[in-house]
């Protein structure tokens, strides 16, 4: 690993030498609170490093992790939801080894940035096991009876079956590629899947059995059957916690393993990630219906929003071989991903921190009934916290103008940009949305439930705030983001789109002026006849005498002093067609600064 590889890598590395200094620490010194306030600084320390690290490295630095816009945007979102995780557990219920969970919680958002930003096998499957492992020390650590054990002790065992699945699909990639780097198993998967070459059966096993991995640690239907019960025996901060960093890390491997790894053209990719869609909307909103347990509802809750993120990364796994020589889609299914899970980390976490900061006659919130009437609460803290839980809940169910409304519409919309002369997916993907807006309106109505018994029943009797400062904190920052999000998107989703394999691109086809035909001179040092094929690219497009920059990983047009960028981390997005792109006509100018992605 090189100097510069260690500085990508930064922010995970304060997190982890902060995290063993709090468990050395917390033998001598007993002091919640003071472990608490480290843990945040750690993170604010985090945040730090990840906006003044840099924007690109070597190729040589890029062995283990990858610098790209993907990974820089999750990273960034679990560094939030480490630290509104950490807010959520400032509450008073004695915790048994307190020094212990926040150094544990921190080495868990250690693992899953790894996870997010690994372009190898090997460091990929540490980051997940070191997921995996913290999360069952949480586990144990959150509350000491029985229920507690037997949600641990379940996690544990179907988790390490998941590990082990994981690890067997990451053998057939071995075994494929010869090698443990993505790239070099990502190029000789293109010959294996080669027209007679006989490799498809290898590569869909790999892509099964890693998928089965992934699918339980995201707890995506059929592997989600551990959720309910785990979530109904442990705390509601360890309930938090399983809803936010394993289903990001797991996610985002999905994104990278179906949209980058498998080429375009390998069907079991996205036919995978849409049966895995599909189930987890019916079972997890069929399910919610008919719970009266928070945590149990929050657990269906979260398995049926993971079927709409999937639809997201699907959409983009269907769509990238329809895009060469094409127009790009108005609706970008990884972006739309990346936006919903901002949207959905939102939402989640403000209901998590708002049950978590009200009390029902001296006891915590278990049930929906306790919650009836608090937006009429005697007191004004618990009336906020109320109307807090009330704005995450609308915004859960997709509701204009809040931010669920746009992620759900930017999923739906990828999910209907498939491009029809790929008629099997777009009929899938037509008909996933069909799904997706019925499962929508199931949604709508558990979640209108849990708010009409906050809002519409008469005034509550023994609903007190809880003396903890945290919780409250974390359900308004939450409720407040989710209103600025929805009323304020357009950043927001320009960050998510800059944040796609495919970075900020023109979209907008229409009648117009065309662009003059140019030729490109490759600066490329792979610069042969596979360099556009097996690579990502270093050429500049020069015309009527003028040059643009290079851009690592990018095509740039320049015609008649009109600038196009078109970005893509594999080039096998544009390439196969790039002479039908400057006969494109496009509506007008449009100039977007080079980004690298590779």
């Amino acid at each position: 690993m090189t100097p510069e590889t260690l500085l990508v890598i930064a922010p995970e590395l304060l997190l982890a030498a902060v995290a063993v200094a709090i468990y050395l620490g917390g033998l001598w010194i007993s002091k919640p609170l003071l472990w608490r306030w480290v843990a945040l600084v750690a993170i604010l320390g985090g945040f730090l490093l990840w906006a003044i690290g840099p924007e690109k490295v070597s190729h040589l630095a890029q062995r283990e992790v990858v610098c790209d816009s993907i990974g820089q945007y999750f990273r960034a979102l679990l560094l939030g939801a480490a630290f509104l995780l950490v807010l959520c557990q400032w509450e008073p219920i004695p915790l048994r080894g307190e020094p212990e969970y926040v150094a544990t919680l921190l080495l868990a958002t250690t693992g899953a940035m790894l996870a997010t930003s690994a372009k190898n096998l090997v460091l990929l499957f540490v980051g997940l096991e070191l997921l995996s492992v913290s999360t069952y020390v949480i586990l144990s650590i959150g509350r000491n009876d029985r229920l507690a054990r037997e949600a641990a002790l379940k996690y544990f065992f179907l988790s390490v079956f998941s590990s082990a699945m994981l690890l067997y699909g990451f053998s057939f990639f071995y075994g494929i590629g010869g090698s443990t780097d993505w790239d070099i198993i990502a190029t000789r998967l293109r010959t294996a899947l080669a027209p007679g070459s006989g490799g498809a059966l290898l590569a869909t096993f790999a892509l099964v059995l890693t998928g089965m991995g992934l699918a339980f640690k995201g707890a995506a239907a059929p592997f989600h059957f551990y959720a309910p019960e785990v979530y109904s025996g442990t705390t509601f901060p360890n309930g938090a916690f399983l809803s936010a960093l394993p289903k990001i890390a797991s996610l985002v491997v999905f994104l990278r393993l179906s949209g980058m790894v498998f080429p375009a053209t390998f069907g079991p990719g996205w036919q995978l990630l849409a049966v895995l869609a599909a189930a987890s909307m019916l079972v997890g909103n069929l399910g919610a219906l008919l719970q009266q347990d928070l945590r149990r509802l929050l657990a269906y809750s979260s398995i049926a929003h993971v079927g709409y993120m999937l639809i997201g990364i699907g959409a983009y796994a269907a769509s990238r071989a329809g895009w060469a020589g094409a127009a790009i889609p108005s609706f970008d299914g990884a972006a739309a991903f990346g936006f919903y899970i901002l949207t959905y980390l939102l939402g989640t976490i403000g209901v998590f921190a708002g049950i978590l900061a009200l009390r029902k006659d001296g006891r915590e919130i278990r049930e929906i009934q306790d919650l009836v009437g608090g937006a009429w609460a005697n007191d004004l803290q618990s009336r906020l916290v109320a109307w807090a839980m009330v704005i995450c809940l609308v915004s859960l169910a997709g509701v204009p103008p809040l931010a669920g409304f746009w992620g759900k519409l930017l999923v739906f919309g990828s999910a209907l940009s498939v491009p029809p002369a790929r008629a099997e997916a777009f009929g899938i993907f037509v008909g996933l949305t069909v799904l997706a807006a019925i499962n929508t309106a199931i949604g709508a109505a558990y979640y209108l439930r849990v708010v009409a018994a906050l809002v519409f029943a008469p005034r509550a009797e023994g609903l007190q705030p809880s003396q903890a400062a945290g919780p409250h904190i974390a359900a308004w920052a939450c409720a407040i983001i989710t209103i600025g999000v929805g009323l304020w998107w357009q950043p927001w989703v320009h960050w998510s789109y800059a944040a796609s394999p495919l970075g900020p691109v023109s979209r907008t086809m229409a009648l117009g002026r065309s662009l003059e035909k140019v030729e490109p001179t490759c600066l490329s040092p792979w610069a042969s006849s596979e360099a556009f094929s097996e690579k990502n690219f270093l050429c500049g497009f020069s015309g009527n005498g003028s040059e643009t920059p290079p851009g690592l990983g990018q095509i740039w047009a320049l015609g008649s002093n009109e600038v196009l960028h078109f970005s893509a981390t594999r080039t096998e997005a544009f390439v196969p067609g790039y002479n039908e792109i400057w006969n494109r006509e496009f509506s007008e100018n449009i100039s977007y600064p080079a980004k690298s992605l590779q």
